[in-house]
């Protein structure tokens, strides 16, 4: 007999969200699988209304909307063009990012989308510069309070704890080519800088940041129809990865001998403890983070 696949309705997933904490006003940070809800009646787009039902008239909606763009490593061969160029993680992102009222980013790899309230400031500031330039998008929502928010995927996807690597300067952050679209319609290489390449630790759902997180109460769970709803404070997951960073070094890469990528990133993190414990201070200090 054919296995009857749940059906969940905009109505279902914008209860959901505010039983895992979201609340008018709210700015979020959304990581998402529609497969993992079943059948959605109304597919991407009721996800992306659930979203916005949600947080409301004065919150605000994020996506990561990132793009296969680099010369090398997992480049498609897309040329970057912020009006045109396809998210890669997922329908919802791209549902959302194709809406006439969303702004999205400027930069080639990881441009986020939003809507709402404060999509244009959110999404402002964010190239050139380093791929989570703590001046733009990934700065202005954490510094914002928002909320993160992972509906049927698990945080091995969490893109925030790239940007903590980028603001604690760590060292295995790379330099990496993109192609961009110039505005004469040609293809051109650009260079961007701190691009989260290589082997992370938190990949796994065995990772040891994620138990951390857990550990300190920073994860809220719920469940629809057996889909895993997780909500995450940014400021409080920043405060926590940065102040791990200072007490475990290399906390986000992994211990596999074989894992050359993570073994020299550790490596160099030793030879910079210092400013990197600074770093984690100074996070504190402008309000980036919180002790949690």
């Amino acid at each position: 007999m054919p296995v009857e696949v749940p059906t969940v309705t905009r109505q279902d997933i914008a209860g959901v969200l505010r039983e895992v904490g979201v609340e008018p006003g709210d700015v979020v940070m959304v990581h998402s699988s529609l497969k993992s809800f079943g059948h959605v009646e109304g597919g991407a787009e009721a996800v992306v209304d659930a979203l916005l039902d949600a947080v409301g008239g004065e919150g605000t909606v994020i996506v990561p909307t990132l793009s296969a763009t680099y010369v090398r490593g997992t480049a498609s061969g897309l040329a970057w063009n912020p009006r045109t160029t396809p998210s890669r993680v997922g329908l919802v992102t791209e549902t959302l990012r194709r809406r006439p009222e969303a702004r999205r980013s400027g930069h080639p790899t990881h441009s986020v989308a939003a809507i709402g309230a404060r999509a244009e400031e959110m999404v402002s500031g964010h190239w050139p510069g380093s791929t989570f330039d703590i001046r733009g998008p990934y700065g202005k929502y954490v510094r914002a309070g928002a909320k993160l928010l992972f509906l049927g995927v698990y945080p091995t996807c969490n893109t925030t704890l790239h940007a903590v690597e980028d603001w604690l300067d760590l060292p295995y952050l790379e330099e990496a080519e993109v192609l961009v679209e110039e505005p004469d319609g040609s293809v051109g290489r650009r260079t961007v800088t701190k691009a989260p390449l290589g082997h992370r630790d938190f990949y796994s759902r065995s990772g040891r940041i994620h138990r951390y997180l857990e550990e300190a109460g920073l994860v809220r769970l719920v469940r629809l129809n057996g889909t895993e709803i997780r909500m995450m404070p940014a400021r409080e997951v920043v405060g926590l990865v940065a102040l791990k960073e200072v007490e475990e070094p290399g906390v986000l890469l992994c211990r596999r001998p074989e894992c050359d990528f993570c073994r020299r990133g550790l490596a160099g993190i030793m030879e910079r403890r210092d400013a990197i414990r600074e770093a984690a201070e100074r996070l504190l200090d402008e309000g980036y983070a919180v002790r949690p």
